[in-house]
């Protein structure tokens, strides 16, 4: 399976756009069949661009961790309790995906930090450059003044 497209947000993050019902129950760590009761039952937030009930679907990354982050715990199992997907809940899935969205936004954050450093010392270089010449500037223009002039008769 090739990695999802992701997109910008407004607030420089980007999401994973999920293509089909494998790629949102592999993201949310759960079956196909699951997913598919979580969208009839509960109101997955999934997308039908074609907008026919049995169409295509797609899902945005930062929807689903939202709708997993607000949606009752109590409601996504039969008995009340999560269940059990490789060892851990769903609620700690829910947790696991804010976090790996956090560490994202970190790095872009680290590298954008990085850039601006750089930019930010090659014009502080600039700007010493400059400041640098105004000085020689300056100098030579008082050293012009301090010289007698010849006065024309």
């Amino acid at each position: 399976m090739s990695s999802a497209p992701s997109i910008g947000t407004p607030t420089g993050g980007t999401q994973k756009i999920l293509n089909s019902w494998k790629e949102i129950a592999v993201y949310l760590g759960r079956g196909v069949r699951t997913v598919q009761r979580w969208e009839a039952k509960l109101g997955l937030p999934v997308r039908r661009p074609n907008g026919h009930m049995r169409s295509a679907v797609i899902a945005l990354s930062n929807e689903l961790d939202e709708w997993l982050l607000n949606t009752p715990k109590s409601r996504l199992s039969d008995n009340g309790n999560p269940r059990r997907f490789d060892g851990t809940t769903l609620a700690s899935n829910a947790v696991v995906i804010a976090l790996r969205r956090s560490l994202g936004d970190a790095q872009e954050l680290r590298h954008k930090v990085e850039r601006l450093k750089a930019e930010h010392g090659s014009v502080v270089s600039q700007l010493m450059g400059n400041i640098a010449e105004m000085g020689n500037l300056t100098r030579n223009s008082k050293a012009l003044s301090d010289q007698p002039r010849l006065k024309a008769s």
